[in-house]
C-alpha cells in the first residue's frame, strides 16, 4: 500500500508497486484568485553531474515532459567550479520547454531541479519528465592546429596574442605555446588572447616557440580562424636588440665616411661619389632594421599565420 501525504497530511492511499510513500508539498505561499485553485508540487533534485577532466563549457540541457492544461513542468539548473562550491551556488531558470541553453555558465560541477506542478481539483493526470540529457564541450573532441616552430632570438618571459576569426557562442577557440617541438599538450600552457600572460606554466623554455590552436564546435556552426599575431617579451630581449641597433649604427658610419671621402675628389670621381651615395642609401636599408630593433626594444616579436 502507498501512502500519499499532501502538505506533511495523508490524504488518501493506493497501490503503487514498491513505493511506500510519496510526498506533495507546497513550494512558498499558497495561490489564491478570484476562485481559490489549491496545487499539489513536487520536487526532484539531481546528484551532483561531474563534467571529464576534458571539460570546456556547458552547451544545453534537454528533457522528455508529459503534462496536461492543468499542470507544469519547470527545470532549474545551479554549476559551480568545485562540488563544496555548488551547495551555496544560486539556482538559475525556471526553463520551460524541454530546453534550456547553458551558453556562458562555468564550472565542471552542476545539479538540476525538477519542478511539477498539478491542480488539486483538476483530473488526476500528473505530469511527468524522462529523459533528461546534458551537454557540454570537451577539449577531446577538439580539431588541434600547431603552427611551425620558430626562434624568437631570446627566452620569452610573458607574450600578448591577438587573433581575427569568424565564430559563434556554439564554438571554443584556444591557443597555447610551448618552447618544444612537440605535439604533446602537456609541454603547452594555454593562453587569454588579448591579454598580457606570464609563461609561469611552461615545462620547458628557450628561444623557440611553437603554437597550438584548438577549435571546438557543433556540427552547425562552423569556425574559421583568418590569422592570428603574437608578440613576446623577456629578460634578454634588450641586450639582442641592442646589439642590432649597433651592427646597423656602424655599417650607416661606415657608409657616410666614404661617401664624404669621395665628394672631396676631383669632378673625375664624381660618379664615384654618387655611386657611394648610393651605398648610403643601402645604409639607409640598414636603418631601416635599426627602426625594426627599436620596435623590438619593446621587448617584442610577432609572427603570423592563417587557417581557412
Amino acid at each position: 500500500m502507498t501512502i500519499i501525504n499532501i502538505n506533511k497530511t495523508t490524504s488518501f492511499s493506493t497501490s503503487i508497486p514498491s513505493i511506500d510513500k510519496i510526498d506533495f508539498n507546497y513550494l512558498g505561499n499558497k495561490v489564491y484568485s478570484a476562485t481559490k485553485t489549491e496545487r499539489i508540487y513536487a520536487t526532484f533534485v539531481s546528484n551532483v553531474v561531474e563534467a571529464s577532466e576534458y571539460f570546456l563549457k556547458w552547451h544545453e540541457i534537454t528533457w522528455n515532459e508529459n503534462k496536461t492544461n492543468y499542470s507544469d513542468v519547470q527545470m532549474f539548473i545551479k554549476i559551480a567550479d568545485t562540488e563544496n562550491e555548488l551547495d551555496n551556488a544560486t539556482w538559475s531558470g525556471p526553463y520551460f520547454n524541454e530546453t534550456a541553453t547553458l551558453t556562458g555558465q562555468d564550472g565542471r560541477y552542476l545539479q538540476f531541479c525538477v519542478l511539477l506542478r498539478h491542480d488539486f481539483d483538476a483530473p488526476v493526470t500528473f505530469p511527468n519528465v524522462t529523459d533528461i540529457n546534458l551537454k557540454y564541450y570537451t577539449s577531446e573532441t577538439a580539431a588541434r592546429f600547431y603552427s611551425r616552430t620558430f626562434n624568437v632570438g631570446f627566452t620569452p618571459k610573458s607574450v600578448v596574442l591577438t587573433y581575427n576569426a569568424d565564430t559563434n557562442d556554439d564554438a571554443i577557440i584556444r591557443f597555447a605555446i610551448s618552447g618544444a617541438d612537440t605535439a604533446d599538450t602537456s609541454y603547452y600552457q594555454y593562453i587569454e588572447p588579448n591579454k598580457i600572460v606570464t609563461l609561469d606554466s611552461l615545462t620547458y623554455l628557450s628561444d623557440n616557440v611553437k603554437v597550438l590552436m584548438e577549435m571546438v564546435g557543433t556540427s552547425e556552426s562552423q569556425v574559421i580562424v583568418h590569422e592570428f599575431a603574437l608578440m613576446f617579451s623577456g629578460e634578454d630581449a634588450f641586450r639582442v636588440n641592442k646589439l642590432y641597433m649597433q651592427s646597423s649604427s656602424s655599417t650607416s658610419s661606415s657608409s657616410t665616411s666614404e661617401s664624404t671621402s669621395s665628394s672631396s675628389s676631383s669632378t673625375s670621381e664624381s660618379s664615384e661619389s654618387e655611386g657611394n651615395t648610393s651605398s648610403s642609401t643601402s645604409s639607409s636599408s640598414d636603418s631601416s632594421s635599426s627602426s625594426e630593433s627599436e620596435g623590438n626594444t619593446s621587448s617584442s616579436s610577432s609572427s603570423s599565420s592563417s587557417i581557412s
